[in-house]
């Protein structure tokens, strides 16, 4: 079951705890969680759970950062949350990061490889959204 904006507001503080919360945060069916700034990304590309994986910690810049494939990057939330009998969902918003890769790299930021092809533009599927919006 997901629960409603409603729910997850009724539940603050009782079984649902969000810090910072910020109720303009609130959606229907979800709360919007912020990426802090520190990313790790692991030094290998190939992981092993049998060994230590060493990990090299990023600060992602104002003017952004463009990830490179085949690196698995861990990034976490600006806020502390905790559940008690609910399991929380996260999901990352690719609205957004494909805002970030069609604008590119802000004016003033070093020169970065181009993403790959297939995420410039958008989907099919999400140009019929977006029609079927307007109409």
């Amino acid at each position: 079951m997901i629960l409603s904006g409603k729910e997850i507001a009724r539940h603050m503080g009782e079984d649902i705890f969000i810090e910072p919360y910020d109720p303009r945060r609130l959606n229907p069916n979800s709360y919007n969680l912020t990426l802090h700034n520190e990313l790790l990304v692991y030094e290998n590309r190939l992981l092993d759970m049998k060994m230590e994986n060493p990990v090299e910690q990023l600060t992602i810049p104002e003017e952004g950062l463009v990830l490179q494939p085949d690196r698995l990057y861990l990034g976490r939330t600006q806020e502390f949350t905790r559940t008690e009998n609910f399991v929380p969902m996260l999901e990352g918003r690719s609205s957004s990061v494909k805002e970030i890769i069609r604008a590119g790299p802000k004016k003033g930021a070093q020169n970065q490889p181009r993403p790959p092809r297939s995420f410039q533009g958008t989907s099919e599927k999400e140009e019929k959204f977006k029609q079927n919006q307007v109409q």
